[in-house]
């Protein structure tokens, strides 16, 4: 076994004892208001994104910020067959980021923005830019060194969405 797999092996453990387990989460499911669910959140590892005051969808994003953050994390410390394995497991957050295009290009102003590196083009500049950016941005998830393909036909999301297909 390489250091590369060693130095994973050990962050993976450090980073597995800060996370809520199976009874926190159990315990947050079972908080009385979103408030209170929020609140323990703050309190939580998750706690560096998620903050008092957060609407539902700001949090269930900050957590999702907070868990692609501790992938990369992770990749860091493996060595290149590791990495593109944990590359699998963020392929969501390019098609959450795709999405957040997508909602831009329709509304002019979309969700609460990227969960991680926006792409070839931020979401800033896409309600100004028309379709063209989205398309750029599927052509460099097909080439991507994320593999964001093989993510997609491992999930139930290998479909593109419907406003994908009138923008392309």
């Amino acid at each position: 076994m390489s250091a590369g797999w060693v130095a994973g092996g050990v962050r993976a453990q450090a980073m597995s004892r800060r996370r809520l387990g199976e009874q926190g989460a159990r315990d947050l499911v079972a908080t009385a208001d979103l408030t209170a669910a929020v609140d323990r959140l703050v309190a939580s590892p998750y706690g560096h994104d998620v903050r008092r005051g957060m609407d539902l969808a700001a949090a269930q994003h900050a957590v999702s910020r907070t868990y692609l953050w501790n992938l990369r994390v992770l990749a860091g410390w493996l060595p290149r067959p590791g990495v593109e394995t944990v590359r699998l497991l963020a392929g969501w957050a390019e098609l959450a980021n795709l999405e957040h295009l997508v909602a831009t290009l329709r509304s002019g102003a979309g969700p609460a923005g990227p969960v991680g590196p926006a792409g070839p083009v931020g979401p800033a500049g896409a309600a100004t830019l028309g379709p063209a950016p989205v398309v750029g941005q599927v052509a460099a998830l097909a080439a991507d060194a994320w593999l964001t393909r093989a993510a997609l036909a491992a999930t139930s999301r290998a479909q593109p969405p419907e406003v994908l297909d009138e923008l392309l």
